[in-house]
């Protein structure tokens, strides 16, 4: 779904203005797979897929499960306020689950008809990664 968004629809998207691609990662999931079962983490994910869903459809972005529990969001939103509103919408989501689900994101921005989707895939996801280590080194 996303290559056919982005290689048909997101000149429509962003005519007027640039468009950002968010990437979006559950953190520390394996820990949730590995304490709480595999029932209870494809629970997180679905539950992470409708609050980023939510967000989306109130904000005219368009969203999708790239993998695994990794997400992206294409948005003319400023992506440091569509992360917030990510994340208040997991957190209300996922208020009864046994733990709580924390994200990271890494975007780019979509240059209007010479945006290239590998590029920036790439770009946003490098972003997401520099993140999650920094999480990660952090907590060492």
């Amino acid at each position: 779904r996303l290559g056919t968004f982005f290689n048909e629809d997101i000149f429509k998207f962003n005519k007027s203005e640039n468009a950002f691609l968010s990437m979006i990662d559950i953190d520390s999931f394996k820990f949730v797979n590995d304490l709480y079962g595999h029932v209870e983490g494809d629970k997180a994910i679905k539950l992470v897929a409708r609050a980023i869903k939510g967000v989306a459809d109130t904000t005219g972005a368009f969203a999708a499960r790239y993998g695994g529990d990794e997400f992206c969001v294409v948005s003319k939103k400023e992506p440091l306020k569509l992360r917030e509103e990510i994340e208040k919408a997991i957190e209300k989501e996922t208020q009864n689950f046994p733990c709580r689900i924390n994200i990271s994101m890494g975007f780019a921005e979509c240059h209007g008809t010479s945006a290239n989707l590998a590029a920036v895939v790439s770009e946003a996801d490098k972003m997401l990664y520099e993140e999650k280590n920094r999480k990660h080194v952090k907590r060492q």
